[in-house]
């Protein structure tokens, strides 16, 4: 199939200076069709790009600036803190821009948001207008979008896990569990005691059991692809790692093999591989996702593990995925440096 690719060069502005905004510019400095990268934080405004992330020293000489009308580029990537994308969203919009928003604030409902996050959302009117990010299920519909609510880490390894056999009716059960094990910058860059290496060395951790806030945004996103209502229990752990996740799903199915349907689904998709055994070394500094599954005949389970980079596939990789769609470039453009 012929798709035509576009020439145009873009500028684009990244708001957040944590783990997600550094990988977000790893990603947007070696893509060739972006021109102009314009840094925003406030809390580093002035200083020099190479003072905050030294191992960009020499790459760029670039400062941060505040956040401002005039820092709005072509593209705009909010990666920051909940409730700050949606404060920015309007003006974004009209300085004519795309925005690709990294936190939650445009994946729920506005009762959802408020449920889950405990903020009034500022701009109820716009979350009709956004398009969840995920390309493998919704492409068509990205590349019409202005406003791209990209996905959580935790639902992108879910729900490339989960998809194909919803999607053929192969999950019988209404009701799936999900583990998933992170490592520790899906926290962002923040000082809590449970993230210090003191307290993560040789240790592994359960937290948020049956109340993690990714919980909803996987069963709307399984609602918009398939039209179907499913109960998701899902169960996080942390694990001594700095970045990776490894997530299992299991659920009553009817007998089939799950390396069939995904392939059968995924055949085609630049980023999903199926492989025997997914290790989260062989995805990170990524935006690729490995995919494995067997059908417990014993059980009548469908057992699926997924393995993607938390900050790639889970976060600034798929960003930059999405841009790439929505600008008319080569979808992979920047993304295949392993």
């Amino acid at each position: 199939m012929f798709h035509r690719v576009s020439c145009k060069m873009v500028s684009v502005t990244v708001i957040g200076s944590g783990y997600t905004g550094g990988e977000l510019l790893r990603y947007l400095m070696g893509h060739e069709k972006v021109n102009e990268i314009t840094l925003v934080t406030n809390t580093f405004a002035g200083k020099g790009l190479a003072e905050v992330a030294p191992k960009l020293a020499k790459v760029s000489g670039k400062k941060f600036t505040a956040t401002g009308k005039n820092v709005f580029n072509d593209v705009v990537f909010t990666a920051t803190p909940h409730g700050k994308a949606m404060s920015l969203a309007q003006d974004i919009l009209d300085a004519g821009s795309l925005l690709v928003d990294l936190s939650a604030d445009f994946r729920l409902t506005a009762p959802e948001f408020t449920k889950w996050y405990g903020l009034k959302h500022a701009c109820p009117a716009l979350l009709e207008t956004a398009v969840y990010g995920l390309p493998e299920l919704f492409r068509d519909k990205i590349k019409k979008a202005k406003i791209i609510a990209n996905p959580g880490c935790y639902p992108t390894s879910t729900l490339l896990l989960l998809y194909p056999l919803v999607k053929d009716k192969i999950i019988q059960s209404n009701t799936i569990m999900v583990n998933s094990c992170s490592g520790t910058s899906g926290a962002g860059l923040k000082m809590e005691r449970a993230y210090l290496h003191a307290e993560m060395h040789d240790n592994m951790c359960h937290y948020a059991l049956a109340c993690h806030r990714h919980t909803p945004e996987m069963r709307r996103a399984l609602k918009l692809a398939t039209g179907k209502e499913f109960k998701l229990s899902f169960t996080p752990t942390l694990v001594p790692l700095s970045r990776g996740m490894l997530t299992s799903a299991k659920a009553q199915a009817k007998e089939a093999d799950p390396l069939k349907v995904f392939k059968r689904h995924y055949s085609r998709e630049p980023f999903i591989r199926i492989v025997q055994n997914p290790e989260v070394k062989n995805v990170n500094y990524t935006n690729f996702c490995d995919l494995t599954g067997i059908y417990d005949n014993e059980c009548g389970l469908a057992v699926m593990v997924s393995a993607i980079d938390n900050l790639g596939k889970g976060a600034a990789g798929q960003a930059v995925q999405n841009m790439n769609l929505i600008k008319g470039f080569k979808e992979t453009e920047g993304l295949l440096a392993v």
